[in-house]
């Protein structure tokens, strides 16, 4: 009666699975088997003899009881526990399995959070390069508006000194592009620059001073077209050099410590194509080669040496040879262009087939068409001769931020002026197979 009564408590408590029910499941079903199904367990203990007080000697009753436990109850034993096990192997199972989903819901949550706030950073920092790239474009058109007006070949009067009136075209004033002399006289402040009662602009540097330096710049500006890779030497004022060049530095011409000594000669910089993952974009292991392996869109590489012009005591050569022009060939809108980039752009990418010309200052191989930001910086005849495959393509910069260039040894003259104070080497390509090659010194 206890184990029929306990029977349904056991039952009813088996879910839980623990190790006490289960204890108490299999003590249950053997006492239960025992005691039922043959008259001889009303008396059987009877069919047991006492042995010698070592153990308990069977009867032949017991030993048909043995034989029963052993064909029909331990196979039956064995079949619960084996679900048994199976019911909580299932069990522990499906609760791992719902902590796991559970853990994985939470870290897909967390991943969803930080590719959304990645991508509000995104945007924020496209907004903000854009409103960089159109407050630039309000700088140029402003630029513009205020020099529009003006050219180089307007003549301006000069009162130097109060001693000596002569007359000045305001190309020459400017012949060093990035100086604060061609700041003052590019046309923007002529309403606010002092003059003499007849309207000339009034210099205050002695004329013995101030003579030499516009001679200079008179033969630097015709020296431009003619001989870019020589610049012109400074003059000097015996007796007064620290005055000249104590005026040389107010006005902010680049290399004024060098008076009476020529330029030194260009130096060739040594620099390899920088390793950085582009699509479609292959350099070879020497860091030597750059090749483009797919299309459409812009792509560039750029040096990794950047040089800053301010910096420099003598001009610096950066040579490119074209050893594929990529197809399609005949497509004169096509790279390569090789050439100088902004320092600080790291556009490898414009992410489309029409160019980004922002921070650029290449040649186009196959019409030697010259591509600024600006035509204000591109000088003398546009385009120039084109390119063949094999030609090798030298870029001199100097400091006073002007580029002469060379095609195959032959020199073509200065092609750009009053370029950005650092600049890297680049090559944009935007056909397959297109390929380009730094010559070293």
């Amino acid at each position: 009666r206890q184990l029929d009564e306990s029977s349904g408590a056991v039952s009813s408590c088996i879910s839980c699975q623990c190790e006490c029910c289960l204890s108490a499941l299999l003590t249950m079903s053997i006492m239960q088997w025992i005691c039922s199904g043959t008259p001889e367990c009303q008396h059987w203990p009877n069919s047991y003899e006492k042995g010698n007080g070592n153990g308990i000697h069977h009867s032949v009753e017991g030993a048909g009881l043995l034989a029963r436990l052993d064909g029909e109850l331990w196979p039956s034993l064995r079949a619960q526990l084996a679900g048994m096990v199976h019911a909580c192997i299932d069990y522990e199972v499906t609760a791992a399995r719902d902590l796991l989903r559970a853990e994985h819901a939470e870290l897909m949550a967390g991943l969803d959070e930080r590719e959304a706030a990645l991508s509000a950073a995104q945007r924020e920092l496209q907004k903000a390069r854009e409103a960089v790239f159109a407050e630039r474009r309000s700088l140029e058109a402003e630029k513009e508006r205020c020099v529009g007006s003006v050219g180089k070949s307007d003549v301006l009067r000069l009162n130097i000194g109060g001693e000596k009136t002569v007359s000045v075209q305001r190309g020459t004033l400017c012949a060093v592009g990035d100086s604060k002399l061609a700041s003052t006289f590019g046309g923007r402040w002529d309403g606010s620059l002092p003059r003499d009662k007849d309207g000339a602009f009034f210099v205050d540097f002695d004329p013995d001073l101030f003579l030499p330096l516009l001679a200079y710049l008179r033969m630097k500006r015709i020296q431009d077209t003619a001989a870019p890779v020589a610049p012109q030497t400074m003059p000097t004022v015996a007796g007064r050099e620290d005055e000249f060049m104590q005026m040389l530095r107010f006005y902010g011409i680049n290399g004024g410590g060098k008076a009476g000594r020529a330029e030194k000669a260009p130096q060739q910089l040594a620099f390899l194509w920088a390793r950085r993952t582009v699509p479609h974009v292959s350099i070879s292991s020497d860091g030597i080669t750059v090749t483009r392996t797919g299309h459409p869109h812009w792509r560039r590489a750029f040096g990794d040496k950047i040089v800053n012009r301010t910096l420099l005591e003598s001009s610096i050569r950066v040579s490119f040879r074209i050893v594929s022009l990529g197809s399609p060939p005949d497509s004169r809108d096509s790279g390569p262009l090789v050439g100088f980039a902004e320092g600080g752009a790291d556009r490898m990418d414009d992410g489309s087939a029409e160019r980004n010309p922002q921070g650029m200052f290449t040649y186009r191989v196959r019409d030697g068409r010259l591509l600024a930001p600006s035509t204000r910086t591109i000088e003398g005849a546009n385009p120039r001769s084109r390119a063949h495959v094999g030609d090798v393509l030298t870029f001199i910069l100097h400091a006073d931020g002007q580029i002469g260039f060379e095609k195959s040894g032959k020199s073509c003259g200065i092609i750009f002026k009053n370029v950005p104070d650092c600049l890297v080497p680049v090559a944009e390509m935007n056909t397959e197979n297109c390929r380009v090659e730094i010559v070293t010194p």
